[in-house]
């Protein structure tokens, strides 16, 4: 998925393949210059590419409800994406002054095309058989996509299943007992939800979920409970119409991360019922190095616990406030395919813990989980520069033991090139840093530290 905007806050043009974002992704630039915007509306994308569905009929898949068989003409195809590319990006438009929570003119400007060359190439030769329930006619039905055309088909059943439970549970359990990969009211709806289905998953390839933690974590952690509790109370006065003059401006302003991110941690206590991933277990030694315990849940509460010890969460340090819903989410929710966005990673830690942190950004990466990092710290992006140069270095099959022994490194340090991407904003303009003999050099870094470093040698060679 190619993708043009406009006029996201300080970012004047962007440009951008959705496919990019896979592994290890840094996002860096000065401040003010749309770093958060930029995360917040990959954040928009993905959100919106889970929901949009086509809301109007195609003509050419009317007459395969009508006829039971169709050939997708060239045509067909230039409809199809024509209609989700407009529809995606007016979900978008619409979406993105609510994931900010300000008013529709902040963003009377910004402006984006979505473009899917790629994948509709991918869409043409894709090859499906989908099995499903129409509800309506109380059928199964068969869909069958090869690349020339739609078959679609009643299935005969000797005996009749008719659902009747109609809640979400009801519908899942019936799914799963017929081993059915849809379930629609009417005909059309089901042939429909085949290039949904299709579409969506070409372009989210294997994406499970997209969290992100956000800067303001820390604060969050301390307050989750009464803010998720304080904007329950404010609704509900206006839906019973209690408050007939309360304004919607005295609703407390957090953007849509924020306040997903309140949410998963006042569903925390549900992860008392989970049992510790599989990625957690590889990853828990590395989890105790960085905030010197574990975190978990206990009686409802998030607990920090050290050398036997318990503390509420109030009481931790700021490097365990910081992390320690990133550290639940991997000890109870991380799958393979998420897509997790931080903003500054590298909040209140020490760079050593910077270090640490980066290290297991990187073996995550691996085990397919990608990320999407805005970050203000050159320790991170000198970290990805050596594991750059070592796994450079590995692949030439120069030996590397001594610097293993005397850093103290892991099997598994080191970054492929086609892994990583940094992303870099300044003065209304954005750019994908390009690698120079194997690492990246940022500006915006490099000129802050020589020019420190200069400063310091020359008042040095001064006092002599």
């Amino acid at each position: 998925m190619k993708v043009i905007f406009k006029n996201l806050g300080p970012i004047k043009n962007g440009e951008f393949h959705l496919q990019d974002f896979t592994n290890l992704n840094i996002i860096v630039g000065p401040n003010n210059s749309g770093k958060t915007y930029f995360t917040y509306l990959i954040y928009t994308i993905y959100k919106m590419i889970s929901e949009v569905f086509f809301t109007k009929n195609l003509k050419f898949l009317q007459k395969i409800s009508d006829e039971g068989e169709v050939n997708i003409t060239e045509k067909d195809y230039e409809e199809i994406f024509f209609m989700y590319c407009e529809k995606l990006k007016n979900s978008i438009k619409k979406e993105l002054p609510l994931v900010f929570h300000t008013k529709e003119e902040f963003f009377k400007d910004f402006d984006i095309e979505i473009t899917l060359d790629a994948e509709k190439e991918e869409i043409k030769k894709a090859k499906r058989k989908l099995k499903g329930y129409i509800i309506d006619e109380q059928v199964f039905a068969e869909i069958i996509k090869s690349e020339e055309k739609i078959i679609f088909s009643i299935i005969s059943i000797e005996k009749d299943f008719i659902l009747k439970d109609f809640s979400v549970t009801g519908l899942r359990k019936f799914g799963k007992e017929n081993n059915l990969d849809f379930i629609r009211m009417r005909k059309i709806d089901t042939i429909q939800s085949v290039f949904n289905s299709i579409i969506k998953k070409i372009i989210f390839k294997s994406v499970n979920n997209i969290i992100s933690f956000p800067a303001e974590r820390s604060g969050v952690l301390l307050f989750y409970k009464q803010l998720l509790q304080e904007r329950s109370d404010f609704l509900r006065e206006i839906e019973i119409n209690k408050e007939k003059n309360s304004s919607l401006n005295e609703i407390s302003r957090y953007s849509e991360p924020v306040n997903e991110y309140i949410k998963f941690l006042n569903s925390s206590e549900e992860f008392q019922k989970l049992k510790e991933g599989s990625i957690y277990k590889d990853i828990s030694n590395e989890i105790q190095k960085i905030i010197g315990g574990e975190v978990k849940i206990q009686e409802r509460e998030i607990i920090y616990k050290c050398n036997n010890k318990e503390l509420n969460i109030e009481l931790v340090s700021s490097t365990v406030k910081s992390l320690a819903g990133f550290f639940l989410y991997l000890k109870y929710k991380a799958k393979k395919g998420d897509i997790i966005i931080i903003d500054e990673p590298e909040l209140n830690l020490h760079p050593e813990n910077q270090r640490r942190l980066f290290k297991l950004f990187s073996f995550l990466s691996k085990q397919g989980i990608s990320f999407i990092l805005s970050t203000h710290s050159p320790i991170l992006i000198n970290e990805v520069n050596n594991m750059l140069l070592f796994q450079d270095l590995k692949d030439n099959e120069i030996d590397t033991k001594s610097e293993e022994e005397e850093y103290r490194l892991s099997t598994n340090y080191g970054l492929k090139k086609e892994n990583v991407n940094i992303w870099f904003l300044n003065e209304g303009k954005m750019k994908l840093i390009e690698k120079e003999e194997g690492q990246f050099n940022i500006d915006t870094f490099n000129e802050v530290v020589g020019e420190m470093y200069n400063l310091n040698n020359d008042l040095l060679f001064k006092g002599e």
